[in-house]
């Protein structure tokens, strides 16, 4: 490629290392011996130990993603070359579909991705396989699909995460659905939805059983920081409430006024459209210790109001068992827009695991991380292709 510049030793975010050491990483028993000496399976060791792994580096430490046009003539090639026909992937941006030349925002660097690119590579090329990060956006907006690109390619083999925990530990989490009144049409709309649940709280799942629906209505005020003006429209239904940056005015007293005003749950608009922003903190409230509450996007929140001012909004939803087959509830999900294809195309566990770790400038290392996400996954599937 030609941007040899980008192609230092350094890994100063760790990204790539946690990629590479998912597929081959493996500790010397004697750190003082040569590579050839025996090695150390632990927790940290990977899928295919000591594996041989062709690397492309087109990324700088600021984790801006350089410009790669033509992935069929510039970068997979250099696999091939390599003599390295299984690719692995975690890189990509969420919201840009399927298209000849689809326009992606990387770490906030203009990319120009041809993403048929990967399929003609791949169908000439059949001995060639490559696995993709399907995405971590599966709580991103009110949204059909949340696939990344270059996952939504037809011939990569989109990898979602899915949980590290077996069917034998009886892990229950929950998966839920709004469905609300178009503005405009009155017709209806179902999307899933995603909230970040206070786990040491009841579930809202709690409120859905055997199929029930439940009614979202608006706080009045918003904000819940005072006591509610509209208790008889909140009584026994989920209530939305918005959050304020005050200190007499935190999660604990929006909770009392839910509470106080008969509502069956509390769920808080974030300031935040970042997934990784959604702490319920103080996560206790006192006075209202049997109400289920959440947190969701600020994106999402605001198109719920926009629903609920205009028509009737209602969570439906049950509790599943997280295992092994279950798709991580921060993990892209399909079917890709327009065309509805299922994505992703296989799970593998992406929900916390060690691998190596780097820390400092320069590269200097520390020996293990621990990381989650579908850029964990998709290492750890290339290297068991079965």
């Amino acid at each position: 490629m030609e941007r040899s510049g980008l192609g230092d030793v350094y890994d100063v975010s760790g990204h790539g290392t946690k990629c590479a050491s998912s597929i081959a990483g493996a500790q010397l028993d004697d750190v003082s011996s040569d590579r050839s000496g025996s090695i150390r399976l632990d927790l940290a060791t990977g899928v295919a130990p000591a594996a041989r792994l062709s690397v492309v580096d087109f990324g700088i430490e600021t984790r801006l993603l350089m410009n790669i046009e033509q992935v069929d003539l510039e970068y997979l090639p250099v696999h091939a070359a390599a003599g390295a026909f299984i690719t692995s992937d975690s890189w990509g941006s969420y919201g840009l579909g399927y298209s000849v030349k689809s326009r992606m925002i990387l770490y906030l660097l203009m990319v120009i991705l041809d993403l048929p690119a990967f399929d003609r590579f791949l169908w000439k090329n059949p001995d060639f396989i490559s696995l993709v990060a399907a995405g971590n956006y599966g709580g991103m907006g009110y949204a059909t699909s949340t696939i990344a690109a270059p996952a939504t390619a037809k011939n990569v083999v989109a990898v979602g995460a899915g949980y590290r925990a077996p069917a034998s530990a009886n892990i229950i989490g929950a998966l839920y659905f709004i469905n609300s009144t178009i503005p405009g049409t009155g017709g209806s709309d179902l999307r899933k939805f995603v909230p970040e649940e206070n786990t040491d709280r009841p579930l809202l799942a709690s409120l859905l059983q055997n199929g029930t629906l439940q009614e979202l209505v608006l706080a009045d005020p918003i904000t819940a920081c005072d006591p509610l003006d509209n208790a008889a429209e909140v009584a026994g239904k989920v209530v939305l409430v918005a959050q304020v940056n005050r200190v007499d005015c935190d999660f604990d007293v929006q909770g009392r006024n839910v509470a106080g005003a008969g509502g069956a749950a509390m769920i808080v608009i974030a300031f935040s459209s970042s997934a990784s922003n959604l702490v319920l903190s103080p996560p206790y409230p006192t006075a209202a210790d049997g109400l289920p509450m959440s947190m969701i996007l600020r994106s999402v929140g605001n198109t719920l109001v926009d629903r609920s001012r205009y028509g009737k909004v209602f969570l439906a939803g049950n509790t599943v068992r997280l295992d092994l087959d279950v798709v991580a509830d921060f993990s892209s999900w399909g079917p890709t827009d327009p065309d509805g294809r299922i994505k992703p195309d296989i799970i593998a566990p992406g929900d916390g695991g060690l691998f190596a770790g780097v820390a400092g400038s320069g590269g200097g290392c520390e020996f293990t991380n621990n990381w989650q996400g579908t850029s964990a996954a998709t290492p750890l599937q290339t290297a068991y292709p079965k």
